[in-house]
């Protein structure tokens, strides 16, 4: 195949007068190793200006030898649509040169999917990361659907001059333009604004929403008592779960004027569940391993990981590039299992096995991070299958999968022959959610076979073996009390010093799509045991009320206020006087370092010795790259 861009006019005149075919590998890309082929598996959506042609599959040009450039320069001056397709199962025809204009389709359906805006909590060391779930629907609905012409945006990864005009390339140019939001519930102070703009950019425009945990935004409330953010924001319709069998109806409904509003989108979408709820057991399994293999496919294919894209002028590797001893670390992160049999009412992760087989998910492994050196794993629990994770480990370290790792496990059993098997495996940290060193605390938040003999030899057993516990905890939860809470800090110094790290959190964190936030959405307008903030939406004139924070007592809640408060001065002097950017780790210090003084624990009763203890640990960790898991 030739990759040569085509600069003069075809052989025969036509009334479009193409002069020229754009494919990736002309001007998006500068190295020819970065040149996308043509995939036979999904659609080309094909535009026409009227003097020059653009072909891409998703977010990638796709460029044509010369032979098919001709015969899509012909194709192109028989069509009057400026947009049309050719269905995948139509490019064999395309490329042997037999394809005629009644085996496209003109005018497909613009889907724009976008991912969240904005890091959590707005935290420095949250890595950017491509929001998986709207490029599986992309290359779905690519691969399936032939009206429909996807998009992905992550407008984390351009800037808003850049999304305007992303928006307005790609926008319908006849007719509405589906918009499609992948919403974190938790997020969703972030994506108000966004979700407004964008609507303001495409007024003609249907907007799905949808995302881990999207079920639970039809029962968020308003100061108003609206429930449901579907009655406050410019949103048409919440599709819970992975949607494509749902999106893939309504983009048909859309291209055959079925649905044509708002009105319409409902009423179909009605009707599509009940047509979805006969669909035999059988189909269900087919299309959640089509969706497996979605995932799988964007990643070697779609998503721009190493490379940029028509929408994104970096790649994730360079966005999330970060420095250490002068050298860049390229960072995976990598889902096998996220099971979980713990059911903490505070949890809102999704519970899923994601590979049927151990070689199946060491296969997706050495696929996913041949190029990484860093390997996350977001497993939700490492140790939920121990056998499993102890084979996973031995398979990884035969195929040669020798990268740092970076990883869960919970410490509610002692299992030697797991932690043994992941240091032999490369992992240089696990993180451990104890939540707090009280007993008492940890049977409140569902944890009461966390003993202390088990952590005690779980963190011990990490230590000797060479990989860092990082111990999560929860201060401030709903049954906190002064005792307890001097007890974790003491203990937390303890293991600090033994050369663990921290990850604190400040209050127990009330996830609108974690079981008991969720119970209490469903059944109540407003719950005294749960913190709300409220979150204006200016066009509406209302405003959301978002769960964020299980209570906690009076007085602690007291105490809370003045460590967050204290905790930001300390950012602040690190970051000013010492040019410090404050990391997790560096931030979990600080927290129990400022209740070690409060507590006047030994070595912690004067102010200045406190700051010099959080000044020499920051320097000696800020050299340390903090990998999210």
């Amino acid at each position: 195949m030739s990759f040569e861009k085509i600069n003069n006019s075809p052989e025969k005149e036509t009334s479009h007068k193409i002069t020229s075919i754009e494919g990736i590998g002309l001007e998006m890309v500068k190295n020819r190793e970065e040149i996308e082929a043509l995939s036979i598996a999904h659609n080309i959506t094909v535009e026409n200006d009227g003097s020059h042609i653009s072909t891409r599959q998703i977010n990638n040009l796709v460029f044509l030898p010369k032979d098919e450039q001709k015969t899509l320069i012909k194709l192109s001056s028989e069509i009057e649509s400026k947009i049309f397709n050719i269905p995948a199962k139509n490019i064999p025809k395309l490329l042997d040169g037999t394809i005629n204009s009644s085996e496209v389709i003109t005018d497909p359906v613009s889907i724009i999917l976008l991912s969240s805006l904005g890091l959590l909590n707005k935290s420095e060391w949250t890595s950017n990361q491509p929001s998986e779930g709207i490029w599986v629907l992309a290359e779905w609905l690519e691969r399936n659907e032939p009206s429909a012409s996807p998009i992905c945006i992550d407008p984390n990864m351009i800037t808003e001059g850049e999304l305007e005009k992303v928006l307005s390339s790609y926008k319908s140019n006849t007719g509405l333009t589906v918009l499609g939001f992948s919403l974190l519930p938790v997020n969703l102070r972030n994506d108000i604004e966004f979700i407004q703009k964008v609507k303001n950019i495409i007024p003609e425009s249907l907007v799905l929403a949808g995302g881990i945990g999207s079920d639970s935004l039809n029962f968020l409330s308003s100061t108003e008592g609206k429930k449901g953010v579907t009655n406050i924001l410019p949103i048409d319709l919440i599709i819970p779960g992975n949607g494509v069998l749902e999106i893939e109806k309504i983009i048909k409904g859309v291209h055959d004027g079925r649905i044509i509003n708002r009105e319409t989108l409902i009423s179909f979408y009605e009707e599509t569940l009940e047509s979805l709820h006969n669909i035999e057991e059988s189909k269900f399994e087919e299309v959640l391993n089509e969706v497996q293999k979605s995932r799988e496919t964007v990643h070697q294919h779609f998503i721009p990981e190493t490379r940029s894209d028509l929408v994104h002028n970096i790649s994730y590797q360079k966005a999330n590039e970060a420095w250490t001893d002068g050298k860049s670390l390229n960072i995976v992160p990598v889902l096998i299992d996220n099971s979980c049999d713990q059911n903490c009412y505070f949890c809102a992760s999704p519970k899923s096995s994601m590979f049927s087989s151990i070689d199946q998910a060491v296969e997706h492994i050495a696929n996913k991070t041949k190029n990484a050196e860093v390997i996350a794993f977001n497993d939700n629990d490492l140790s939920n299958k121990p056998a499993q994770t102890t084979e996973l480990c031995k398979k990884m370290k035969e195929r040669g999968i020798t990268q740092q790792k970076h990883g869960k496990i919970r410490a509610n059993r002692y299992i030697p022959e797991l932690l043994d098997s992941l240091a032999e495996a490369g992992f240089v940290r696990i993180a451990i959610g104890i939540e707090s060193f009280s007993q008492y605390i940890r049977s409140s938040l569902g944890k009461k076979d966390f003993t202390e003999e088990n952590i005690q030899k779980t963190l011990n057993h990490l230590l000797r073996v060479g990989i860092r516990p990082e111990i999560n905890l929860i201060l401030f939860s709903p049954k906190e009390t002064e005792e307890t809470l001097k007890e974790t800090t003491v203990k937390s110094m303890e293991w600090l010093n033994k050369g663990a790290m921290l990850y604190v959190t400040l209050g127990l964190f009330a996830t609108p799509n974690s079981p008991g936030a969720l119970t209490i959405l469903k059944n109540e307008h407003v719950s005294k045991k749960i913190k709300y903030e409220k979150v204006v939406v200016p066009e509406a004139k209302d405003s959301l009320l978002i769960p964020y924070q299980w209570r906690a007592t009076e007085g602690m809640t007291n105490l809370e206020e003045i460590i967050l408060k204290k905790r930001v001065e300390t950012i602040n002097m690190l970051s000013e006087n010492y040019q410090i950017k404050t990391s997790v780790p560096i931030e979990a210090c600080i927290t129990i370092s400022l209740l070690a003084h409060y507590f006047m624990i030994d070595g912690y009763q004067k102010e200045s010795d406190v700051i010099d203890k959080i000044i020499t640990y920051a320097k000696k960790e800020s050299g340390n790259q903090y990998v999210s898991i």
